[in-house]
């Protein structure tokens, strides 16, 4: 048996500025077709935006094709043809059974000791926990993915709240929609704030999504909970599109004609929130994606209703604790 290597050695440094860095997908059948499109499609945008050869995707396998979760079927590089440099290792899958490749976890933990980042989306978890690594590391999942860990005794410190999750040189996130954000992050990362929102542009992308977001919008959750009352649909929407108005609950229970205690019981039940919490979680929400956008915490404010910049930061870091203090 190989010994792991650790995780948590060292932080990934920004890569040389001499020739593209390798990013090596490994598929495998448990991937999923939409995570693998994104994570190709950031990183080969990335390229096309700047002129420059930033990044070098090469899609990993045990064979030459493999067909993924989804019934697609890829054209891939067997991973013992791969000779070159590999700055960024991504599983996106579990491993086979131990014995059904022969040296495709030797090779995989030998990469692991050069590359400057190792991440695993999804199902790439398992993986992580077949080849005994990633223990006591912080990581975002989904809950099945969390539940299949538990079963197989990996003591990893799982996060089924967050869009992605970094620690050192592990980052993880619980694919589809946070993949985008998770390798936007990593162009910041690398090429800096300006190209990593032209992609976002590119890609059609609402706003940048920093990693202290939710899995789970309060606004989708809303959506996704909302029985047949027409009248809160409509101011749910109302709301989301007028954020930086005055949303106590006098004002909210007057646009639908309720008394307050009466829109107070509805509103709950029909998004699963109190009104004045949902307000808030939207507003937070709305917050996190401006400051991608660099904008100051004045302007922040104005445009989501808070009272100020105070206000904001605030708000910020009594909802995530650990967030750091965004610039004024």
């Amino acid at each position: 048996m190989f010994s792991p290597p650790e995780l948590r050695g060292r932080e990934a440094a920004t890569p040389p500025a001499a020739g593209p860095q390798t990013i090596a997908l490994y598929c495998s059948e448990g991937s999923s077709a939409i995570d693998v499109a994104a994570i190709a499609a950031v990183f080969a945008q990335a390229n096309r935006l700047d002129g420059r050869h930033w990044y070098e995707i090469v899609l990993v396998a045990p064979a030459d094709t493999v067909l993924l979760a989804d019934g697609v079927r890829l054209g891939t590089r067997p991973f013992a043809q791969l000779a070159v440099p590999i700055d960024t290792l991504v599983l996106s899958g579990a491993l086979p059974a131990e014995n059904a490749v022969p040296g495709l976890r030797r090779w995989l933990a030998a990469q692991l000791q050069q590359a400057r980042r190792w991440c695993a989306v999804d199902g790439g978890l398992l993986a992580l926990a077949q080849l005994g690594l990633g223990r006591d590391c912080k990581v975002s999942a989904r809950a099945g993915t969390r539940f299949q860990l538990e079963g197989m005794g990996v003591a990893m410190q799982i996060d089924e709240t967050v869009l992605f999750q970094r620690d050192g040189r592990l980052w993880s996130c619980p694919g589809g929609a946070p993949v985008l954000d998770m390798c936007l992050d990593m162009v910041e990362q690398d090429c800096g704030r300006r190209l990593a929102n032209l992609v976002a542009r590119h890609l059609l992308v609402a706003g940048r999504r920093s990693s202290a977001q939710a899995q789970v919008s309060p606004v989708l959750a809303a959506q996704s909970r909302g029985g047949r009352d027409r009248e809160l649909a409509q101011l749910v929407e109302w709301v989301n599109q007028n954020i930086d108005s005055q949303l106590d609950i006098a004002a909210m229970a007057t646009r639908v004609s309720m008394s307050e205690r009466n829109f107070h019981r509805r509103f709950k039940a029909f998004t699963g929130f109190t009104p004045v919490d949902y307000v808030t979680q939207v507003r937070l929400e709305r917050a996190r994606q401006l400051l991608m956008c660099d904008l100051s915490l004045k302007e922040v404010a104005k445009r989501t209703g808070f009272t100020s910049a105070t206000t904001v930061r605030r708000a910020l870091r009594r909802r995530r604790p650990d967030t750091p203090d965004p610039a004024p």
